[in-house]
């Protein structure tokens, strides 16, 4: 009867640190978007983004965001990565785990796709091309600019779009109210397109990911950074 109870016992406190050990790991992806990682984030993309505007605009380089996984991306990330196993090599407690090391990833190469190429340094041009562009030759004053409604674009009636392809006057302001309207609904329209790829992903990622096992290989590099965390 004593080992029979002790068996018992045995089982209910293996059971006991299973399950303790599965809350364990639910509260930890849970608690992926940690404060820390947001603002970890934060510094991250901002350098990425910052460094790929400077590479073209004001050194005439390479654009270190076209490529599969954007360079100006990869490298404050693997900096990132390197610094933390080392953190966590070191046993120090404030190192970021492979959750958090994810998130900011995942949220690095969506930000590196909207400036340059992505998104900023196609969009503002084309906003701006119908009135300076324009010209006798090619009559969009008469056959274009009347179906052009003023939230779509903005306009050239104190040659802010002349000011923006070739630079402001000594002395003038940069011309911010010309640009409110037209940006407003352009960022409405698109935050209504991303949501509405978000969701399809929400719908499809169980079928994809789980049922299917489809790999990813343009992550795979990032992923397997984040498992020094």
């Amino acid at each position: 009867q004593r080992r029979v109870s002790r068996t018992k016992s045995n089982r209910e406190m293996a059971l006991r640190e299973n399950i303790e050990d599965s809350k364990v790991g639910a509260s930890a992806e849970i608690r992926a978007v940690t404060p820390r990682a947001i603002a970890v984030a934060l510094v991250v993309h901002a350098t990425s983004v910052l460094w790929d505007e400077w590479m073209p605009y004001y050194i005439s380089g390479s654009n270190i965001s076209r490529s599969h996984f954007p360079l100006a991306f990869f490298f404050p990330f693997l900096l990132l990565c390197t610094i933390n196993h080392l953190l966590h090599s070191i046993r120090f407690k404030w190192y970021l785990r492979k959750p958090e090391l994810l998130v900011i990833l995942g949220t690095g190469l969506v930000a590196i796709a909207v400036p340059y190429d992505g998104l900023t340094g196609h969009l503002i041009g084309i906003l701006a091309g119908p009135y300076y562009f324009a010209s006798t030759e090619n009559g969009w004053g008469l056959y274009l600019h009347n179906y052009l409604p003023d939230w779509i674009a903005p306009r050239n009636t104190g040659d802010e779009m002349v000011w923006f392809y070739e630079g402001l006057p000594t002395g003038a302001l940069a011309p911010v109210g010309a640009w409110v309207t037209p940006l407003f609904w352009w960022m409405c329209f698109l935050g209504a397109m991303a949501f509405a790829v978000f969701c399809i992903v929400v719908m499809l990622r169980k079928q994809w990911g789980s049922n299917e096992r489809l790999a990813y290989p343009l992550v795979e590099v990032g992923n397997l950074l984040t498992d020094a965390g």
